[in-house]
């Protein structure tokens, strides 16, 4: 593996292990009369540049966002003074469990793993591979 690609995909497994070990960020809006009307989805979307607005519905549905202390739809329409509160919750699909399995380990040291990755080897938990990945191995 050159050096470089190793370096990215270290990063990659440094920052989702980061990830997992951080609170989650909580951010709070407060509507001003140019965006009553706007639907909640669409306002979080436009003001929250990393998070899709399909996830963002999620946290909507799930109770991650209240507005006015209450949980509400993602097509809530705005009204001037309301309060948002989003807490960024990463989702489940982001998290990973540790797994016993087998990878031949080249080299390890406290900051640095080289690993021998077998092909076919899925590198980290995705839609329809939730487990059995080298980010579970490495875990």
């Amino acid at each position: 593996m050159p050096l470089t690609t190793f370096n990215v995909f270290t990063e990659i497994i440094k920052s989702a292990l980061d990830s997992l070990s951080s609170e989650h960020e909580t951010l709070t809006f407060k509507i001003t009369a140019s965006d009553s009307g706007v639907r909640l989805d669409a306002f979080l979307a436009g003001r929250i540049s990393d998070w899709s607005r399909s996830r963002l519905q999620r946290l909507i549905e799930e109770g991650d966002v209240v507005v006015n202390g209450a949980g509400t739809r993602a097509s809530y329409k705005l009204r001037a003074a309301d309060e948002i509160e989003v807490e960024l919750t990463p989702a489940p699909s982001e998290t990973f469990a540790a797994e016993n399995i087998p990878v031949n380990i080249v080299y390890e040291d406290e900051q640095l793993i080289v690993v021998d990755k077998p092909a076919g080897l899925v590198v980290h938990p995705a839609a329809g591979n939730q487990g059995g990945t080298l980010a579970n191995a490495l875990a």
